[in-house]
């Protein structure tokens, strides 16, 4: 607990106008860099954005191949810092130091996951799926057979009826399709487990 006043005290200190403070920074200055150890939500208003309501991913039309082959998802790409993150989607509306395998941005219809040891994106997740649309008609009502015809077969396949996951590998990362009933459910871009982080 003292460490958590401290790191806000020094945060209020340096936050005045003038001081040039990275997102990331007011982060490790506010929880540690030991923070493996401390799973829950960070709840300082320097980190939030309560109101940011904005959907990110909903009104976009989603090329899932291209995004892919791009390593990205909207706005946001594998191995972005979280500067750059909050600089395309803002501050979120939620932050756990630790949770879904690292540190967690929660947006309103999606989920930014650092990786634990670096200040880079290992995963982004689409959450609230139920309007998605995608390129060449697909939407989040068309059969997971129509998502096998555009994408191709996928690289594995995990069957567990009532659900099945179909996974793609590409270079830039692996995109995950989580199924429930036979209709997409969530899907994700995530960096390769082969593939070394970058450094920061």
């Amino acid at each position: 607990m003292l460490q958590y006043f401290a790191g806000l005290v020094w945060l209020v200190a340096t936050s005045c106008p003038g001081a040039d403070q990275s997102y990331y920074q007011s982060y490790l200055a506010l929880v540690g860099t030991n923070d493996e150890c401390q799973i829950g939500y960070v709840c300082s208003p320097l980190l939030l954005d309560t109101n940011n309501t904005t959907p990110k991913l909903t009104n976009e039309v989603i090329n899932l191949h291209d995004s892919n082959v791009q390593g990205c998802l909207g706005k946001i790409c594998l191995g972005m810092t979280m500067d750059e993150v909050v600089a395309a989607w803002g501050k979120p509306q939620r932050f756990y130091s630790r949770c879904l395998g690292g540190r967690r941005l929660d947006y309103w219809d999606a989920i930014v996951i650092f990786d634990p040891g670096s200040n880079s994106v290992l995963k982004i997740i689409s959450k609230r799926n139920e309007n998605r649309r995608f390129e060449k008609g697909l939407s989040a009502s068309s059969p997971m057979a129509d998502f096998i015809q555009i994408l191709g077969t996928p690289t594995r396949r995990s069957d567990d009826p009532p659900y099945c996951n179909l996974m793609y590998d590409m270079p830039a990362g692996t995109l995950n399709l989580h199924f429930y009933v036979n209709l997409l459910s969530s899907f994700r871009l995530e960096r390769r487990s082969d593939k070394p982080v970058p450094k920061q």
